[in-house]
């Protein structure tokens, strides 16, 4: 079988490719890479933007649940220097954790992340998009 294989490639003739053909494969993939920088730039850049108005409405959310929690009276009790701060610090320090709304901070540390992350992506697609341009 392989011997058939062997005689085949033996007696094909040297094919010369076209003038020009690797310029025009070269400007194909060069296009090509523009292309792909571009939709990333773009995608990446709605996804930071979508992020920084979920993080905006996030942020608004969890304002609202500090006031409502009563997160500000405990912690401005904490610092007041009264001497019953000191004989009850354990039971203060657990109103203060308890009055945290954690499942609110998550989300938006979640939230910056994506941002932080898609913006960075977006920025150097950005850029390599431009230097593509400019090659």
């Amino acid at each position: 079988m392989s011997n058939d294989y062997k005689r085949l490639f033996k007696n094909l003739k040297q094919i010369k490719p076209a003038p020009g053909f690797e310029m025009q494969v070269i400007s194909n993939i060069h296009i090509f890479d523009m292309r792909e920088a571009r939709v990333r730039t773009w995608s990446f850049g709605s996804i930071a933007a979508v992020a920084l108005v979920l993080a905006m409405v996030v942020g608004k959310y969890l304002y609202g649940a500090f006031l409502q929690s009563g997160f500000y009276e405990y912690l401005s009790l904490a610092f007041s220097g009264d001497s019953t701060v000191y004989t009850y610090w354990k039971e203060l320090s657990i109103s203060i954790a308890e009055s945290i709304p954690i499942i609110g901070l998550a989300v938006l540390l979640v939230i910056v992340t994506v941002l932080i992350w898609s913006g960075a992506q977006a920025i150097t697609n950005s850029r390599r998009f431009t230097h593509l341009i400019l090659t």
